[in-house]
Formats: structure tokens, sequence, C-alpha cells
């Protein structure tokens, strides 16, 4: 299968888009809206703050962030996929939220576009081959102690073979494939953030990483 490339990204998105969130039981009976609760906690967002939500799908995450970010905060929600982008304007019209922007683009790109105090991705960072760029580019924007927080899946190295291919197989349609089991965006974190915190979820099967944009006395050139 290889890699996935911006374009299929998007294509395979737009194609998911109506399904997705049925799609997603299974993780929803597995604690994942827990999971996004948690995460947003532990990103430090404060009343007011302005976040931006990388790969925002369908809007997963901005029940959470509207309660964080309160009525004078805003939410940038980024994704690649028209559809996708669609279902969640379709939910921020539903709920009235008044102070979230849906922006259809790269998360590469789009957050060099916007002052921003905290970033989150949910099963965003690990779907995208350049993350190292993408967490570079959000380090540098992040002001001092704003963090960024992902959360998402992982290789499960402790599985025996055939349970690895029969979750690749559950989750294709999500463009999941062995391809991606040596990418490990939390790592990146690691070199572009500071005070950087990982957690192995769903038995090694997933990752929870934050961490905090350096303020100047502990900055450090990157290539």
């Amino acid at each position: 299968m290889g890699l996935l490339s911006r374009s299929e990204i998007r294509c395979l998105y737009d194609r998911t888009a109506p399904i997705y969130d049925w799609a997603l039981f299974a993780y929803r009976l597995l604690g994942v809206q827990a999971q996004r609760r948690t995460l947003i906690r532990m990103a430090n967002i404060r009343s007011g703050d302005t976040v931006i939500d990388l790969g925002c799908g369908t809007g997963a995450n901005f029940p959470f962030l509207v309660h964080a970010v309160g009525p004078q905060g805003r939410i940038i929600g980024i994704d690649l996929s028209t559809s996708m982008l669609e279902r969640a304007r379709a939910l921020v019209d539903r709920k009235g939220w008044s102070n979230v922007d849906l922006i259809q683009g790269d998360i590469a790109e789009a957050p060099n576009r916007f002052e921003f105090d905290a970033a989150i991705a949910a099963f965003a960072l690990e779907m995208v081959p350049d993350y190292s760029e993408v967490i570079a580019t959000i380090a540098r924007r992040l002001p001092p102690g704003g963090r960024l927080a992902s959360i998402g899946l992982k290789h499960p190295d402790r599985w025996p073979g055939w349970l690895v291919d029969f979750a690749i197989a559950i989750n294709k349609p999500f463009g999941v494939s062995r391809d991606y089991q040596d990418l490990a965006p939390w790592q990146a974190m690691d070199s572009h953030l500071h005070d950087v915190t990982f957690q192995e979820l769903w038995w090694g099967a997933g990752y929870r990483c934050v961490g905090t944009g350096r303020s100047l006395g502990t900055a450090v050139a990157t290539a």
C-alpha cells in the first residue's frame, strides 16, 4: 500500500467522511472520548485561548475544546478533506458555536497563518509522513509555555503478528498499513519541544504525547 501522499489522504477521507463517525464506534467502547478529554486537559488550555485542532476531521474534539476555551476563546480546525470539514461545519452549526473556524488545508502550512496558544492533534500526526516538519512548525509558532498535545495509533511492538494484521485490517478504511509502523511522532515532539510526556494507550496500540513550547532560555537550534 505504501505511505499515502497528501492527495491520497484527502481522497481517502473524502470517501470515508459519510461513515467516519459511525466507524469510530469501537474506539468509543475503548474510551477514546475520555482520552480526548484527558488530552485537552493536559494541553493546559485556558479560557480565552486560541487553539488549533490539527486534522480536526468531523469535529470530535470540538465539544471539549469549546468548553476549555470558553466564549472568549477561539478554535481553528484544519483538515485536508473537504468532506470531513462539511460534517464538522454541520456539527458547529447544529451546536451554535460561533467561535469555531474551519480551514481546508495542509496541517504543515496552515498554522503559519495564525497566532495560537496551543495545538491538538488526534489521530492525525502518525498518518503524515513528514510529521517532523509539522511538529517543528507548531513548535516554532507556540508561545513559551504553550503546548502541543497528540493522541493516535502506534505499532504495538509486543503484539503477536496475527493480532497486528487483524488490527491493520479493521483500520484499513482509515489508511492504516504496516508501512506506518516505523512512524513515531512522539520522538519528533521530544526533539522540538520541552517537558515532553509520553504514554502508551490501548495495550501498546496507541499513544498520548504532550510537549511544551520552549522559552527563550531553553530554545535550541534545529536543522
